[in-house]
């Protein structure tokens, strides 16, 4: 049997000065990270990891995500979590 972890991503919104996000789900690897941004009209980019932004990963608290530069006012941010994890559990044969 698994069970999942079920947060996996999390969003901000941007304000024109902020440039580090924090996150609260496992992740193990920077890897593991991937950062999309959506406009007011909805269209959404995927911003490329260490062009535009870098993630710090402390495995079991979260970590933080850092754009290169603030994220404008009107756009919002997810940084979500590319990788399941999830728990076996062993209930006998």
């Amino acid at each position: 049997m698994t069970v999942a972890t079920t947060t996996n991503r999390e969003s901000f919104n941007g304000d024109g000065v902020t440039v580090a996000f924090p996150y609260t789900f496992k992740a193990f690897e920077d890897t593991d990270i991937n950062v999309v941004v959506r406009s007011a009209t909805g269209v959404e980019t995927t911003l490329v990891r260490d062009t535009d932004f870098t993630a710090t990963v402390l495995a079991t608290t979260g970590g933080t995500v850092t754009l290169i530069g603030p994220m404008r006012r009107h756009l919002r941010q997810w940084v979500k979590r590319s990788r399941f994890i999830g728990h076996s559990l062993h209930t006998g044969d």
